[in-house]
């Protein structure tokens, strides 16, 4: 079993990202680079910086957007794809009036 080892605690990878709200693919990948432990952990919060706000609301990842949002995560990513994001986003908010913001963070 692949473990990390993070302030005398021992985690499974899973539960690693889990408990660092990482992303497992991420974090598998970097682990089998070689990263370990505080470095591991280190190399996968720099690259889980990226992401994209909506409606003023900071997510790292599509799957956490359309989580937060309601939103199918075929729905959204197809949405995202196809161009029409802020249509889909717009019908799941109909109820609030707000306008929406779709900005790629870099």
């Amino acid at each position: 079993m692949k473990t990390v080892s993070i302030n005398h605690q021992i985690y499974n990878l899973t539960d690693f990202a889990k408990q660092f709200d990482l992303s497992y693919i991420t974090v598998r990948r970097y682990y089998q680079k070689g990263f370990r432990n505080r470095m591991l952990l280190d190399v996968c919060r720099k690259s889980s910086i990226s992401g994209f706000v909506i409606n003023g609301k900071f997510f790292r990842s599509k799957n956490e957007a359309a989580k937060k949002l309601g939103i199918k995560k075929s729905t959204f990513y197809r949405a995202a794809r196809n161009g029409t994001l802020s249509k889909v986003i717009e019908k799941h908010k109909n109820k609030e009036s707000s306008t929406l913001v779709f900005d790629m963070a870099e």
